[in-house]
């Protein structure tokens, strides 16, 4: 390797490391902040909740496991800003977040839209319980439900392959009995959410259930047409058979013009046309 492309692979490993510096300070409220995330992203090891302040979460504290997949959503909300809405939406917008995860979507779209009012939802208890703390600053706005969204409303068995982090906890194809040693958690329709908190317009649906997707994108679907856009993140190693352009068939029949997100390509955008 000559001189010269030795000096330019260090140049350029230089510039990259600034780079990352300069993106971790535009997330993170202060430098100890950043000091703090930059140590523990990539740990697998487990420790104490740590506290850290995102500029787009009004400098809040927001919670996070280290050794889990919490580092990677917060990066993922923050950062790669995955989960927000197509379209413009008012201060007073409506947004249903269906898997809510540990909460950072939610405290994401609280702060961008101050007067919203946002219904979550999270299957698993322990992300539910975290989430319910990263969210406290805003609870008069925002309602957090512990179930899985289904086709049906009862109760539904979960898990999480192995090897998955704590994002990846899905409804199991096992009906729960009582004899039974699996994780069980109350299953909900939107229909019944809809109507249980009397969201007649909604402006915004995010929609990342694990694989749900495809149970509950079939049917009548009478709470389409209270949606004027959303977003549905596809997972094929769930239901292969139920593809984006699957996904896109049929929402474009319940009145959604789709396309597929410019970066998150297994990920669906639909707005009413």
């Amino acid at each position: 390797m000559s001189k010269i492309s030795v000096i330019h692979r260090r140049l350029q490993n230089l510039l990259n490391n600034l780079q990352d510096w300069l993106n971790h300070i535009r997330v993170f409220s202060t430098l100890s902040d950043v000091l703090l995330y930059r140590k523990v992203r990539y740990t697998q090891k487990r420790s104490r909740l740590l506290s850290l302040r995102v500029r787009q979460a009004g400098g809040n504290p927001l919670l996070l496991r280290p050794g889990t997949t919490d580092a990677q959503v917060l990066w993922d909300t923050f950062y790669g800003k995955y989960h927000l809405p197509p379209l413009k939406l008012r201060s007073d917008c409506v947004i249903v977040d269906l898997g809510a995860n540990v909460g950072y979507t939610v405290a994401h779209f609280a702060f961008l839209y101050p007067k919203s009012r946002i219904i979550a939802v999270e299957l698993d208890k322990d992300n539910y319980k975290l989430a319910s703390r990263n969210i406290r600053h805003s609870r008069t706005r925002c309602e957090l439900i512990h179930a899985a969204v289904w086709s049906k409303e009862g109760k539904v068995a979960y898990g999480r392959d192995e090897g998955d982090g704590e994002w990846g906890f899905h409804v199991l194809e096992q009906n729960p009995d009582e004899s039974s040693n699996l994780k069980t958690v109350p299953a909900k329709t939107i229909d019944s959410i809809f109507d249980e908190y009397h969201l007649e317009t909604v402006d915004y649906l995010k929609m990342d259930i694990e694989g749900a997707e495809a149970v509950v994108l079939q049917g009548a679907m009478k709470w389409a047409k209270r949606i004027r856009s959303m977003k549905v993140e596809i997972h094929p190693q769930f239901n292969p058979a139920f593809t984006i352009d699957r996904c896109r068939e049929i929402l474009e029949s319940n009145g959604f013009k789709c396309k597929v997100h410019e970066i998150h390509y297994r990920c669906l955008i639909a707005i009413r046309y």
